[in-house]
């Protein structure tokens, strides 16, 4: 009860990733690393800082057990973790698990995708490709930040709270 009271209730989601070894312990290792590091977190460590904090120490986890393995570069998962916290949500997120707040009826995705689609239409908007060829691409789902990279550069995340109201839902989920 006094943990709660300062950082509130976690929850977490991790999948790893078809085509890489390992998945099964990447994501187990993710989850059980950001639920220890979160546990660690003082009374003067912000949530936001916290969850990142956690995060980063989950890909650390991630790299080492790869190298362990022999699998450097071959293991991977994504993750999303998101904390409630005196009527306010906090989030973190790498790759493709998703958040989602339920409200009023509406179901709406609150995190982004790290996919390599938000970068076709990127090239869309400025006009280096069609809306054809970009929807068609080969690469469109391919990752573009999961744990196990050896740089994390994209990381989903408020450093502003978020606001939940009476009846709101939260929902974690991988793909």
């Amino acid at each position: 009860a006094t943990f709660v009271a300062h950082a509130g209730v976690l929850a977490v989601v991790a999948d790893g990733m078809g085509g890489m070894a390992m998945g099964r312990q990447a994501s187990q290792w993710a989850v059980q690393t950001i639920l220890t590091m979160y546990e660690e977190k003082s009374r003067d460590e912000g949530i936001p800082e916290a969850l990142t904090h956690a995060l980063h120490y989950a890909n650390d986890a991630i790299l080492q057990l790869a190298e362990e393995a022999g699998m450097r570069g071959k293991v991977g998962t994504t993750i999303v973790a998101a904390v409630i916290h005196q009527g306010q949500l906090y989030w973190v997120s790498v790759g493709d698990s998703r958040l989602y707040l339920y409200r009023q009826g509406i179901l709406s995705q609150i995190t982004t995708d790290h996919v390599y689609a938000v970068e076709l239409a990127r090239a869309v908007i400025r006009g280096d490709l069609s809306q054809e060829e970009a929807e068609h691409h080969p690469e469109r789902q391919s990752l573009t930040s999961y744990l196990g990279m050896e740089s994390l550069t994209k990381i989903d995340t408020n450093t502003t709270p978020f606001s939940l109201c009476d009846g709101d839902r939260v929902l974690l989920c991988s793909d």
